[in-house]
Parts: C-alpha cells; sequence; structure tokens
C-alpha cells in the first residue's frame, strides 16, 4: 500500500510564510497604531483638564 511521496518545495514553502506574515502584518499593524494613538490621545486630554483644574484651584 503506496501512500504516495510527499515533495516539499522549500522556496515555495518559505515564498507563501512571507507572504502570509506580511499580510497579517497589514492587517494587525494599522490596528496596533490606532489603538495606541487613541490612547495617547485621550492621555493628553486629560493632562490637559488636569492643569486646567490645577490652575483653577491656585486662583
Amino acid at each position: 500500500m503506496d501512500m504516495g511521496a510527499v515533495s516539499l518545495e522549500w522556496g515555495t514553502l518559505i515564498f507563501q510564510l512571507v507572504i502570509l506574515l506580511f499580510i497579517a502584518a497589514v492587517i494587525i499593524l494599522p490596528v496596533v497604531f490606532l489603538i495606541k494613538w487613541n490612547r495617547r490621545s485621550k492621555i493628553r486630554e486629560l493632562e490637559r483638564r488636569i492643569e486646567a483644574l490645577e490652575k483653577e484651584r491656585s486662583q
């Protein structure tokens, strides 16, 4: 009973892995960037509010 010979072409395998990683990066990196940017903008807004409260309190 012959199960068949499996031939693995390393060049094709490596190429497919590189393309898969590239596509994953194109999908994941913008999401990560947006999350960090949103968090950073919220932190800036909180810092502005704290400064306004400190100015109001010191007067």
